[in-house]
This record gives C-alpha cells, structure tokens and sequence, in this order.
C-alpha cells in the first residue's frame, strides 16, 4: 500500500431547476464518480502539498429530455486536475484545484471544461470537518454557446477510519451564463490505501 495514493467513488442526488426554460423540474442520482488522488509532492515543515486528481464519470444518473431536466451528463469525462492544499494552523487548512474535463462518446455540443475550486475547513472535532467551496467552470460548446458557472458548496468531512472518509454537503449555484440553475446534495466515500 501506498500512503500517496487515495481512491474514492462519489455519487450524489440533485434537485434541478431552470425558469427560463419552461422545462420541468428534475431530481435523481447524479452519474457516479471514481476518482483517485497522487500526492506527489509534501513539504511537511511548511504543511505544504501538491497533487494530481484524474476522475472517471460514469454516466448512470437520470437523462433529461425535451421535457425534463435530470442530472445525468449523457457522456463518459474523465477530468484531470492538480491542486494545492495548505494547512495553516492545526485545524484550519485550504486547498486550491483547478484542471479540464474532457467528454467521450456522444457528448453532443459539449467540447469540455475548465474549472477550479477553492476551499476552506477547520478540524472542529478529530472526526468532524466542516468545509466551504467556490466553484466555478467555463463549459466549451461547438455550437458557440460556451456556458459559465459559479457556485458555493457547504459541506463536512467525516473520517470514519484511516482507511475510510465520507464527504457530504449541498451545493448551490450562485451565478451562470447559458446554464441551468442547481441545488446538489452529495456524498461521497473515499477509500484511502
């Protein structure tokens, strides 16, 4: 086993909703994510440390139709992302990630995605983490309707065992150009080895 190496699998339910669409609210099981985690670098006299994130989605979530707004992304992705995590005191610690998803298979006009992410925690207690993001992506489209999208997320992290951590929390879409307005719940469980 190698102490530089986590791997997850992360899936969610959301609540979609868009006024400007006419179409119908959406709800469901988002596709399911398999992600794995490279420490490649660790500076432990400056709390400092470096990684490359790949993640694999799945698309297993619900569809939308032309009536319908679900949460499945109708494609295969795999994003590849590198990020930064600092800790600044015993309890406090961040981290900055940002990389492209690129979409397989019948992606229809979506090309890809540039996205990062910045996040805020504090240890509250030894098995109790809560969190704060900002998200934001610019989406790529080849019929020239490129999409932009910023979002907050609050959540915790719940380390059950050296070996296992659940992530959970709610993300909320704040701001947007040429996309859908979302509320998220998600969870994920991490595997450590």
């Amino acid at each position: 086993m190698r102490d530089d190496l986590d791997l997850g699998v992360g899936f969610g339910y959301a609540w979609l909703h868009d006024r400007d669409s006419g179409l119908q609210r959406g709800r469901g099981l988002t596709d399911i994510a398999i992600a794995a985690k490279w420490c490649f670098f660790e500076d432990k006299d400056r709390e400092i440390a470096f990684a490359y994130l790949p993640t694999l989605t799945i698309p297993t979530g619900e569809q939308s139709s032309d009536a319908r707004l679900d949460p499945g992304q109708e494609f295969w992705s795999l994003d590849t992302r590198f990020a930064v995590v600092k800790d600044w005191s015993e309890r406090w610690s961040s981290n900055l990630d940002f990389g492209y998803e690129a979409a397989f298979g019948d992606r229809g006009d979506f090309l890809g995605s540039l996205g990062a992410n910045m996040a805020v925690g504090y240890q509250l207690l030894p098995w109790l983490q809560p969190e704060v993001e900002l998200n934001g992506s610019h989406d790529f489209a080849a019929n020239g309707r490129d999409a932009d999208w910023i979002a907050v997320t609050a959540g915790v992290v719940i380390p059950v065992s050296e070996r296992f951590c659940i992530r959970t929390g709610v993300q909320q879409g704040v701001a947007g150009r040429n996309t859908d307005q979302r509320t998220a719940l998600l969870l994920s469980v991490d595997m450590n080895f």
